[in-house]
């Protein structure tokens, strides 16, 4: 029998940095700063609220124009968030300024 080759994920979908731009940008940063601040509380905050979240962010993506099918949506929409959240903004006061 030969062999095949079953994907297990999607393609990573051409329009991903549009979809982590359009978080980084309000309304949906509030969003954004609102879950860093959680995390920042409780890291494990993102493992207990995942389905929540994850209906928020793909509502979110929806929303700013990304059209992935379900199965694309179901796959990256944590990647994106991680990635948006990895490149937010701080909004706290930086411990190491100075001023």
């Amino acid at each position: 029998m030969p062999y095949r080759r079953v994907d297990l994920h999607p393609p990573k979908p051409a329009d991903f940095e549009t979809a982590v731009e359009s978080l980084l940008r309000p309304p949906f940063s509030d969003l954004l700063n609102s879950i860093r601040s959680e995390i920042d509380k409780d890291p494990q905050y993102l493992f207990f609220h995942e389905s929540s979240i994850g209906i928020k962010i793909q509502s979110m993506l929806v929303r700013s124009g990304i059209n992935w099918d379900s199965r694309t949506m179901g796959y990256y929409w944590a990647r994106v968030l991680r990635v948006a959240l990895d490149r937010l903004e701080p909004t706290g006061l930086d411990p190491d300024s100075t001023d």
